[in-house]
C-alpha cells in the first residue's frame, strides 16, 4: 500500500461505479511518427510519473488505497486514420469505458495514426488525474517522442498533504461489492467540436481583459446566453454552472500527476436582467473567491467529512445529482503553458477535456487555446442542438459590437 485516497479521490472513485466519470482529451500532432515510436514514448511517460503504474484497492471493507506499481504497460490502441470517420467517435468510445475496480494502469491511450499526422487521445481515472495533468501528460509524451530526457518524478503529494491537513485513516469503508459493471442507462454519449478562428480568439482575449474579466467569463456568459436560445426551458429558469478550476499554483503542485482542482458553481436566472458582461465579471469573480487556501480547506475538509461516515456508491451518485448538480460543466484549460513544438513535431490543437456523469442533461464544454486558436469540445448524453454554434455566433456578435481598444 502506498497511501490512501483523499477524500476528493474517493469520492470519484466512488461515483465511477455508477457512471463512467474519467476525463479524455484529444492531441492533434503534426509531423512524421511511426506506432512504435509512440508505444516508446508512452512507455517513458510511464517510468516518469509513479501513478501511471499503480492500481486502486479496497480490500475487506477497507478505504481504497493506491497499490504498488505494477509491470502492465499503458493500453496503447492503434486506430489507423482512414478507418476513423471522425475522430470524436474514439473520444465517445474512450468515456463510454469505465476503469474497473483493481485495474492498472489507470490510463490508456489511442492513436489515430497517418504517417505524417497523428491524433493521441488519453483517458485517465480521474482519481489519478485532472484535466490539467492531461495537458502535462500531452508535453512529456512529445518530449519523449521529440528524444527529450524525461526525469522520474516521486510520488506525488496530495491535495491534503498540500494543504497541511491530517488525511483520513486508513479505516473502514463501504462492504459494498464493488465488482459489478458501473449503473449507467444513459446510453451512448456524443462529441462534437468547434475551434474558432484566430482572429475571434485574439479578439476575444482583448476584449475580456478590457472588461475586467476573463476568457473563461466570456464563455460562460456565452453558453448561458446560448443554453437560453436553443433549450426553451432556461428561458425561465436559471442556468446552472461549474467551473472545475486548476488550484496547482495555490497549492503549490508542479509537475505532478493528480487531481489539483476545485469547482465553484453559479447559477443566472433570466429574470435578473444580467447582460453578458455583468455575468461574465461574476463568473471570473466566483472563481477568485473559491480559489484561496482557505476556502480549498473548508472543501476538503467537508469531503473528508463525507468519506469518514462511509460514503456507498449510492450516496456518491446522490452527492453527483444534489452537489453537483448543474446544466453546465465549462472546462477550461486556457492557453497552452508550454511551447507547441517538439523537434520536428507540433502540437497543432488540444480537445477537451471531455468528462460526462450520470446526469443526462448536463451539457460539458471543454475549452483549450492552442497556437491563438480557442478550440471547443461538447460532451452530453443529450447535447443541445448547435449549441457550439450559437455560443460562437454570441461571441463573434459581442466582439463585432465593441472592438477591443488595445
Amino acid at each position: 500500500m502506498l497511501r490512501s485516497l483523499t477524500a476528493h479521490e474517493e469520492i470519484y472513485w466512488l461515483l465511477n461505479w455508477n457512471s463512467p466519470i474519467h476525463p479524455v482529451l484529444a492531441a492533434h500532432v503534426t509531423g512524421s511518427t511511426t506506432p512504435e515510436e509512440w508505444r516508446t514514448a508512452l512507455d517513458l511517460l510511464q517510468q516518469r510519473h509513479p501513478l501511471l503504474s499503480v492500481s486502486i484497492d479496497a480490500v475487506n471493507g477497507s478505504r481504497p488505497f493506491f497499490n504498488h506499481p505494477v509491470q502492465a504497460p499503458i493500453p496503447l490502441r492503434i486506430v489507423p486514420d482512414e478507418s476513423v470517420p471522425r475522430w470524436e467517435a474514439e473520444v465517445e468510445r474512450e468515456l463510454a469505458v469505465p476503469f474497473v475496480p483493481g485495474e492498472s494502469p489507470l490510463l490508456r491511450a489511442v492513436l489515430i495514426h497517418q504517417t505524417d499526422r497523428s491524433i493521441i487521445v488519453l483517458a485517465a481515472c480521474h482519481s489519478i488525474a485532472d484535466g490539467t495533468s492531461i495537458q502535462l501528460l500531452f508535453r512529456d509524451l512529445l518530449m519523449a517522442m521529440a528524444g527529450e530526457p524525461l526525469e522520474p518524478l516521486g510520488f506525488p503529494r496530495s491535495e491534503e498533504e498540500l494543504l497541511g491537513l491530517r488525511p483520513l485513516a486508513p479505516g473502514l469503508g463501504s462492504t459494498e461489492d464493488l465488482s459489478s459493471a458501473p449503473i449507467n442507462n444513459a446510453g451512448p454519449p456524443t462529441v462534437s467540436s468547434l475551434q474558432l478562428t484566430r482572429s475571434l480568439t485574439q479578439k476575444l482575449i482583448s476584449l475580456t481583459r478590457q472588461e475586467g474579466t476573463t476568457v473563461h467569463g466570456a464563455l460562460a456568459a456565452a453558453f448561458v446566453f446560448a443554453m437560453r436560445q436553443q433549450a426553451p426551458e432556461f428561458l425561465a429558469s436559471p442556468v446552472r454552472i461549474i467551473s472545475p478550476v486548476n488550484t496547482r499554483s495555490v497549492l503549490g503542485a508542479q509537475q505532478e500527476c493528480g487531481i489539483y482542482f476545485t469547482s465553484p458553481q453559479a447559477s443566472f436566472d433570466p429574470r435578473s436582467g444580467l447582460s453578458f458582461w455583468e455575468i461574465a465579471r461574476s463568473t471570473r469573480q466566483g472563481i477568485v473567491e473559491a480559489s484561496t487556501r482557505e476556502v480549498l480547506t473548508a472543501v476538503t475538509n467537508f469531503m473528508q467529512g463525507m468519506i469518514g461516515n462511509v460514503l456507498t456508491k449510492a450516496a456518491a451518485a446522490e452527492t453527483l445529482h444534489h452537489a453537483f448538480a448543474m446544466d453546465i460543466l465549462l472546462s477550461n484549460l486556457g492557453k497552452t503553458p508550454f511551447e507547441s513544438t517538439f523537434g520536428h513535431l507540433k502540437l497543432e490543437s488540444l480537445w477537451g477535456p471531455a468528462v460526462l456523469g450520470s446526469l443526462r442533461r448536463v451539457q460539458t464544454v471543454g475549452a483549450a487555446t492552442t497556437n491563438g486558436f480557442l478550440c471547443l469540445l461538447l460532451t452530453s448524453y443529450e447535447p443541445i442542438p448547435l449549441l457550439l454554434q450559437t455560443a460562437e455566433t454570441i461571441l463573434s456578435d459581442i466582439c463585432a459590437q465593441q472592438e477591443p481598444t488595445e
